[in-house]
């Protein structure tokens, strides 16, 4: 029950990344043939990737300290189970123009394989960790999952000349998630002070203003410029 709880919030979330990559499949296809145009629409996902994973991490840390208030304080390990989902969420988020370009640009063989390889990873991370941490164990071998085929995803692209956004664009959000979801951990833990919260909520806020977060949603049309 303590991961069901987790999952179910962490599927939720998962079905908004499955929209925007399904938004970006048929424009990355429909400007594969013309390079400035195709480097635009990359340009764009990320843009858009980089846009919902900072909100999103916000409400889902937010929402995170509703778990023992809408059931009772015996699920306050679905909380801490349900962060570490929540960050594995972001690094799928700010991957997508990648794992996207593999899959809508390149050989059908690429993206099976990539796949194929996130599954064992992430069984195989799971199994290992299960056996240390519990349940927690199940979270961190899909955080596992995630990394690889983000990286991966960059590396293949990358090796096949497709123009995909530079590797900043995937290191700093991915070292930034990674960094808020250490501390939500940590935090959770009970070893610090209530004002301590404070701390990954304003890394977050720091993140948004540095890159120019606005209210207004991207637009992922490879036509417009910017």
């Amino acid at each position: 029950a303590i991961f069901d709880i987790a999952w179910k919030a962490f599927m939720a979330g998962s079905s908004v990344t499955v929209a925007v990559r399904k938004s970006m499949l048929p424009l990355f296809s429909a400007a594969k043939e013309i390079e400035g145009e195709l480097r635009k629409s990359l340009n764009h996902g990320w843009k858009l990737a980089n846009w919902l994973v900072q909100i999103g991490l916000i409400l889902g840390t937010a929402s995170s300290y509703l778990i023992p208030v809408v059931f009772s304080d015996s699920y306050q390990q679905s909380q801490t189970v349900f962060l570490l989902l929540l960050h594995s969420w972001g690094v799928m988020v700010i991957s997508s123009p990648w794992v996207v370009a593999v899959e809508s640009l390149m050989d059908g063989k690429y993206f099976a394989i990539l796949k194929s390889f996130q599954v064992i990873v992430t069984l195989f991370m799971a199994v290992i960790c299960i056996h240390y941490f519990g349940v927690m164990g199940a979270a961190a071998g899909i955080l596992a999952g995630e990394l690889f085929i983000s990286w991966g995803s960059f590396v293949v692209t990358k090796s096949q000349g497709v123009p995909v956004p530079e590797v900043w664009g995937l290191v700093s959000p991915t070292a930034i998630i990674l960094l808020i979801a250490s501390i939500n951990l940590y935090l959770i833990s009970g070893s610090t002070g209530p004002m301590w919260l404070l701390l990954p909520l304003s890394i977050n806020i720091l993140w948004m203003i540095t890159s120019g977060w606005k209210p207004e949603v991207p637009t992922m049309s490879p036509l417009t410029s910017g």
